[in-house]
């Protein structure tokens, strides 16, 4: 799940609808991240938004088992699917948000498959092994900080594949495949939010939750100086 690649390719999908489903009316700044190829590594800084798609590249990319630690917030109870999922943890409830401390060792397909079966929650994960590193900060940002492009980053070897993964995955349809310095911002523009006919009677905040958002995702690409403007309309 890349919502970002929902976007460009047009579908409708519950990780883009949950994504949009933060936004009222107006322009916000979106997600933004930084990609670098330097000394045999390709480097990603990014923000808050770009967090699963992220840690996926990081499953995707990595060659090996992968030590994780780190914490996944929550608003229901994961205890189930994180044993499954053979992790370690501890939780702390507060004001009904539930904050899971993990660790363990996982393949790549166990690292992926957490991130898409908890995509509604906060997964905020450190992770070393197979020729990767994954590093995420420990809290969710503040609001007036989701769009930098510092809250998690990954490094993996260099090579003209894992550069093809990391910019289909940051940059989907852009169209890229070599580069030495790149830095892409987003703003989401929603200009109408569609409610369901059958939740007519239901409460407002029921009502703003399941409204689809229409509007346009506009991506600003800077790739070694060259700037690339691209629209891309939603309703999800």
């Amino acid at each position: 799940m890349n919502f970002l690649e929902d976007v460009v390719s047009g579908r409708q999908s519950d990780g883009l609808h949950a994504v949009l489903a933060r936004y009222g009316r107006g322009s916000f700044d979106g997600p933004s991240a930084e990609v670098a190829v330097s000394r045999g590594r390709i480097k990603v800084a990014a923000s808050y938004l770009y967090v699963p798609i992220v840690g996926r590249l990081a499953s995707q990319l990595a060659s090996g088992e992968l030590s994780v630690k780190g914490s996944i917030i929550a608003r229901r109870e994961l205890e189930g699917e994180l044993r499954k999922a053979g992790l370690s943890f501890t939780v702390s409830k507060r004001a009904g948000v539930l904050t899971y401390k993990v660790s363990g060792s996982f393949s790549p397909q166990q690292l992926s498959s957490l991130y898409e079966n908890l995509s509604e929650s906060s997964i905020l994960l450190t992770a070393r092994g197979g020729g990767v590193s994954l590093t995420t900060s420990p809290r969710v940002p503040k609001p007036n900080k989701m769009g930098e492009p510092t809250f998690t980053r990954l490094q993996v070897p260099a090579s003209s594949e894992n550069l093809r993964a990391v910019l289909d995955a940051i940059v989907p349809g852009a169209g890229v495949s070599s580069l030495k310095q790149a830095s892409v911002s987003h703003i989401i523009k929603v200009d109408k939010l569609v409610v369901p006919e059958e939740l007519a009677g239901e409460p407002a905040s029921l009502r703003r939750v399941a409204a689809k958002r229409r509007g346009v995702l506009k991506r600003t690409l800077t790739v070694d100086g060259r700037v690339l403007e691209e629209e891309f309309s939603f309703f999800a």
